[in-house]
């Protein structure tokens, strides 16, 4: 007749288990357009139009100045069709015509709330200087 297990042996295999399974959570990203006013700063995470997203690579934020106006996105690395590239943490600014844009990438959870997100305040000023001078 066979046993039935012992509450050590249970224990053991239990923990066992346990051992062999990996945990993992994704990153968890702010996620708005351009359309939602509380998308843009001063950033308000509790406004309609908001959601919290998950990626499995980085959470990103892109600021644009154009002719006055100012405009940000949120998103995730992987946000269907996008391709942000966000290789690399910190931010990068691009000028063309007379747009400039500020893409700041992050891997932490809700890194994407900040303008700065550890951004040179450096980048911002030569990006605005840039975009004034093309006028």
């Amino acid at each position: 007749m066979q046993s039935i297990l012992s509450m050590h042996q249970l224990f053991f295999i239990v923990v066992l288990l346990f051992i062999g399974m990996h945990h993992t959570t994704a990153l968890q990203c702010y996620s708005c357009s351009y359309d939602i006013p509380s998308c843009n700063d001063p950033f308000n995470s509790s406004a309609t139009g908001v959601t919290t997203v998950s990626s499995n690579t980085s959470c990103w934020k892109i600021k644009g100045f154009s002719m006055g106006m100012t405009v940000a996105v949120r998103g995730t690395g992987n946000s269907g069709n996008d391709t942000i590239d966000c290789t690399n943490n910190g931010c990068n600014a691009r000028t063309q015509a007379s747009i400039t844009a500020i893409l700041c990438c992050c891997n932490t959870d809700f890194c994407n709330t900040a303008m700065s997100m550890n951004m040179n305040i450096a980048i911002v000023l030569a990006a605005i200087i840039l975009t004034r001078l093309q006028h």
